[in-house]
C-alpha cells in the first residue's frame, strides 16, 4: 500500500557518499519514509535552526563523513531544542569502537555495519512510530 507523502515520517539521512545515500533513500522510501539527504552534519544541524521539526528522526553516518558525525550526533542531543529527536549514530565497520564517544539515550541509539535493511527498518519503527490514518506529519 503505497502511503501518502504528508503520512510519511520524515527521516534525515546524513551521508557523503552517494552510493550509500542511494542504497538507504530507496530502502527507506520503499519502507514508507521521506527521505531527506546531506553529506554534511552542519548543515544537518542548522536545517533544525530554521525548521525545529526538519525531520521526524536524524541518521548521522561515520562511514565516508568520520568523526564529524559523532560530533553533529552528540550537539543534536545537547541542544534543548533538539534534545528529544531521535537520532542514529551509523558506525561504519572500522569505526565501531566510536560508540563510546557517542552520547546515547533511549531514542539516541548507535548501531553499527553492516546492518540487513530488515533490521535498521525495525529499529526506525521503534525510534519513529508510523503515523496513524488521522495524524498530520508534524514535519
Amino acid at each position: 500500500m503505497l502511503i501518502p507523502q504528508e503520512k510519511r515520517r520524515v527521516l534525515m539521512f546524513v551521508e557523503s557518499n552517494p552510493r550509500m545515500q542511494d542504497i538507504f533513500r530507496d530502502g527507506l522510501k520503499r519502507s514508507g519514509y521521506r527521505v531527506l539527504l546531506t553529506s554534511d552534519p552542519e548543515r544537518a544541524l542548522s536545517r533544525f535552526e530554521d525548521n525545529e521539526k526538519a525531520a521526524d528522526c536524524v541518521i548521522f553516518s561515520t562511514g565516508s563523513i568520520g568523526s564529524g558525525a559523532v560530533k553533529a550526533f552528540n550537539s543534536l542531543g545537547e541542544n534543548e531544542a533538539t534534545a528529544a529527536v531521535p537520532a542514529v549514530l551509523l558506525l561504519g565497520e572500522s569505526q565501531k569502537s566510536w560508540k563510546k564517544k557517542g552520547k546515547f539515550a533511549d531514542h539516541r541509539v548507535a548501531v553499527s555495519m553492516p546492518i540487513k535493511l530488515k533490521q535498521f527498518r525495525k529499529l526506525l519503527t521503534k525510534l519513529v512510530p508510523p503515523l496513524e490514518a488521522g495524524d498530520a506529519n508534524p514535519a
